[in-house]
């Protein structure tokens, strides 16, 4: 289940991981995910919305497995992922997933490219939680 993203405006609030705009250090943006309680409409879920407390960083395959190429944005230099997920940045996320040297593995939904971050680097993030 993943959280859809709300506003890109411009704006950043660097505790607001729901907030397409902001970007985060490998910890923070494990924290912010966590930090995540699903009530009401704080997170809308795709699909449906519930309340959970649940939410994390996705692994490096889940990441990847809703990378689209095919879309018309991504092939107009927009994000390469469904519409369903909603606003997305064309730019590189965070994982879950470490390489050998315990750095985060990150994927590009401007291409669907997978990279290895730095613990400088300030990447996006999109929360997901298990759905059982």
């Amino acid at each position: 289940m993943w959280a859809k993203q709300n506003a890109l405006d411009g704006l950043t609030d660097p505790l607001d991981v729901l907030d397409a705009d902001n970007t985060f250090s490998e910890d923070g943006a494990a924290a912010a995910a966590a930090s995540l309680t699903g009530t009401g409409n704080d997170v809308t879920p795709v699909p449906g919305i519930g309340a959970h407390t649940d939410w994390r960083l996705p692994t490096i395959v889940e990441l990847l497995s809703i990378v689209d190429t095919t879309t018309v944005a991504c092939q107009v230099g927009g994000p390469c992922i469904d519409p369903i997920f909603g606003l997305t940045v064309p730019a590189f996320y965070w994982s879950s997933t470490l390489d050998d040297d315990s750095t985060g593995w990150t994927v590009s939904f401007r291409d669907g490219n997978m990279g290895v971050g730095s613990p400088g680097f300030a990447l996006h993030a999109r929360p997901v939680r298990s759905a059982f």
